[in-house]
């Protein structure tokens, strides 16, 4: 096979995902409450909210009940308000990044449009009867994995779900340890390709169904020459490049210096394993001090 230029120690972190984070380790629940739970998390999920925001969000609705599928379906369109309701009086009691991500929230616009997400995920659930033997019966060959994602993430299928694409739809099945040849094109994949395989710079193109697959066969190069699954390609390059968009908003140049080297490096001296520093990662009560001892431990060595 033809070498591939990588990033230093890129190699090396697929190797930590394969050992502390595989797939091996996820599996479709049994309830169907905790399959929908898992898609739940991924409606929240937002090209300019972190995964630390997210679980944030997802915690404080979860909280009062408001994801759970049953109530969905019982409040429909007034699920908006209730959400607006709980998220307005939270903000009273909280400032900083905390209040910055639930003002966002809240922005009409952006509250149906989840309203309106959620309604059709919990219909579509309602509908297709998701549940685990349905789950294991659709995603027991690729091609099989490939409709049922068809099926929810094409705009033109009739089973739709509103604003859902193929990056959330492929990250919840992932989530249950299914569909591994497919890469979510999310941002930290986008930007792996196009920064570190290409070779790139300027803006990171976006990934529609008709530039899906041959974006797809770009990341199953690297999975092939690294022996490995399109989806530990992935979810390497979440850990990378998450770790990297942390130290973008210092000063120029930096986040380059943060190698996938540097990364296991720094993994390496300040935790257990990869899901220890995944933690901190995605805890909007420490991924600042995170981002402030990362550009310190960087600066200090590069």
């Amino acid at each position: 096979m033809t070498k591939i230029s990588l990033p230093d120690g890129f190699d090396k972190l697929v190797r930590l995902v394969v050992k502390d984070d595989p797939m091996s380790r996820r599996s479709i629940p049994t309830e169907t409450e905790d399959i929908c739970s898992e898609f739940v998390y991924y409606v929240l999920l937002d090209e300019n909210r972190s995964d630390a925001d997210v679980h944030y969000l997802y915690d404080l609705l979860d909280t009062w009940g408001l994801l759970d599928m049953d109530v969905v379906l019982r409040l429909r369109g007034k699920w908006k308000e209730m959400a607006e309701r709980i998220c307005t009086s939270k903000m009273l009691k909280i400032s900083g990044r905390k209040r910055g991500v639930l003002s966002r929230f809240i922005i009409p616009q952006n509250l149906w449009d989840t309203t309106q997400c959620l309604v059709d995920l919990a219909d579509y659930f309602v509908k297709k009867n998701i549940c685990h033997k349905v789950l294991l019966e659709r995603t027991q060959t690729p091609s099989d994995c490939n409709n049922l994602i068809a099926e929810i993430a094409y705009p033109n299928s009739p089973h739709h779900i509103r604003n859902i694409g193929l990056t959330k739809t492929i990250l919840w099945l992932h989530g249950l340890g299914v569909a591994s040849q497919h890469c979510p094109p999310s941002r930290q994949s986008r930007a792996f390709i196009f920064e570190d395989v290409e070779r790139q710079r300027g803006k990171i193109p976006y990934i529609e169904w008709d530039t899906y697959w041959p974006w797809r066969n770009k990341v199953e190069n690297v999975a092939k020459y690294l022996s490995v699954t399109v989806r530990d390609i992935s979810k390497a390059a979440w850990y990378y490049k998450s770790s990297q968009s942390l130290l973008a908003q210092f000063r120029a140049g930096l986040k380059w210096k943060l190698t996938p080297e540097v990364l296991i490096r720094y993994i390496n001296e300040n935790y257990k394993n990869l899901l220890q520093y995944a933690s901190e990662l995605t805890d909007i009560d420490k991924v600042d001090n995170l981002r402030v001892d990362l550009k310190a431990f960087v600066n200090a060595i590069c």
